[in-house]
């Protein structure tokens, strides 16, 4: 159920954040530090939900999801010690892929807002758990 729960977050989000007129498709740009990787994400309320409190709920999710999608595109072409980006490196390997999973999993939402527009938040991940990850690939 909670996986159910997670994928119609993930749809909620992606058609939500579409645009409904001919407009740019928004994206997000990750940034990185000395110890961190993050992006700064905002979704809008859906249209079709009118309880307040449930419209932030599902504006916050869609704001993670797409907060970790972007951070998951952003690792996954980072190359490891062998100079395979990890996309190619995590296939075969099982462990891999749960380790990338993980860290996405654990990533940090701080800076929660809520204006008129939507949801407004930033999802980061530490480098150090990506650089254990590189070096065993």
């Amino acid at each position: 159920m909670r996986r159910f729960l997670a994928a119609a977050v993930a749809v909620l989000a992606l058609t939500a954040a579409a645009p409904t007129s001919p407009e740019k498709i928004e994206t997000f740009k990750v940034k990185e530090s000395l110890s961190s990787i993050w992006v700064d994400t905002r979704t809008p309320y859906p249209p079709e939900i009118e309880n307040e409190t449930q419209a932030r709920a599902l504006s916050k999710e869609a704001a993670v999801a797409l907060g970790q999608n972007a951070i998951l595109q952003h690792v996954l072409a980072k190359r490891t010690s062998k100079g395979q980006p990890l996309s190619v490196a995590q296939v075969p390997s099982t462990d891999i892929q749960n380790r990338v999973k993980a860290l996405i999993a654990g990533a940090r939402v701080s800076g929660v807002k809520f204006d008129k527009a939507g949801c407004r938040l930033r999802v980061s991940v530490d480098k150090k758990n990506l650089k254990v990850i590189l070096k065993k690939a």
